[in-house]
């Protein structure tokens, strides 16, 4: 079942990649009235490309946990130039 949801993952952000390339190549082919739907639609699809790519990754991680429990989904470490937090008080 994971093979089929990661290709179904894959096919979706490639179609979505695909759809934007084809979307703003085609934008001078449209007259002038539609040419900004035709450029949102573009920018619509390469934000749905992008979303699809960081969900197979969380699908990824999540599947990985099913089977290695040492596996943590954020693995934040602090840099060793990181600032401490200020501290305020209001009132």
């Amino acid at each position: 079942m994971e093979g089929a949801t990661m290709y179904l993952f894959w096919l979706s952000t490639v179609a979505m990649g695909a759809g934007m390339f084809y979307f703003w190549l085609q934008r001078k082919t449209v007259p002038l009235q539609y040419q900004t739907a035709v450029t949102v639609s573009g920018i619509i699809c390469a934000v749905a490309a992008f979303h699809y790519w960081r969900m197979s990754g969380i699908y990824l991680e999540g599947v990985a946990s099913l089977f290695n429990e040492d596996v943590r989904v954020f693995q934040a470490q602090p840099s060793s130039n990181s600032q401490q937090p200020i501290a305020t008080s209001i009132g």
